[in-house]
């Protein structure tokens, strides 16, 4: 078996990823199977690509990575599935992050951007005081220039039509937030044109 099998194969797993989507526990560490597809990475790819050249081990990881940002991308961005509750948000942000830390520890430069949209795209719905920056034009080429206005969209609008926990009560910071998510939205879909920025 190639070494680029044993990628593809380790990649499949994604679909055994637990769905986020409507969680309301807030996890502390990443999903299980999550770190077994790591493990799997890390061990069983590493003897698989042993010896192999350094240039096409990186080409590998490069690949497999790639597919697995678009893949955990795609759980994000799912629009069959209409919510997302702000926890399911931050356990999917648990899981990016140490997906980040791996990708950080292989010490290849080849591989590091592969998580950058994911990131950017969780810092602005997660981190950023005030969302409105990403209409911004200065600000968004500086901190989110992966980013299409389409998924910011998409996964602004699936926070918003999520009901609050009935025992939530929004501060005046949150809900100026939320506001300016709501502003977002409307203003990237008045303008937003098949897959501008």
């Amino acid at each position: 078996m190639t070494g680029n099998t044993y990628v593809n194969n380790a990649i499949i797993s994604i679909s055994l990823i637990p769905i986020y989507r409507e969680s309301e526990e807030l996890q502390k560490h990443p999903s299980p199977n999550l770190q077994d597809l790591i493990t799997f990475l890390t061990n069983v790819t590493n003897a698989a690509l042993l010896n192999l050249p350094e240039t096409i081990k990186s080409l590998l990881y490069f690949d497999a990575l790639e597919h697995l940002s678009q893949s955990m991308k795609a759980i994000l961005l799912d629009t069959d599935q209409r919510n997302m509750t702000q926890v399911a948000l931050a356990n999917f942000d648990t899981d990016i992050r140490f997906i980040e830390d791996f990708v950080h520890n292989l010490g290849d430069p080849a591989v590091n951007d592969t998580f950058v949209e994911l990131r950017q795209l969780l810092d602005l719905a997660i981190l950023s005081e005030n969302p409105e920056e990403y209409l911004t034009p200065q600000l968004r080429n500086r901190k989110y220039n992966r980013l299409t206005g389409r998924d910011v969209i998409i996964l602004f609008e699936k926070l918003l039509r999520t009901p609050l926990p009935a025992n939530v009560v929004l501060n005046q910071k949150e809900r100026m937030r939320r506001k300016a998510m709501e502003n977002v939205a409307r203003v990237l879909r008045s303008v937003h044109i098949g897959g501008s920025r």
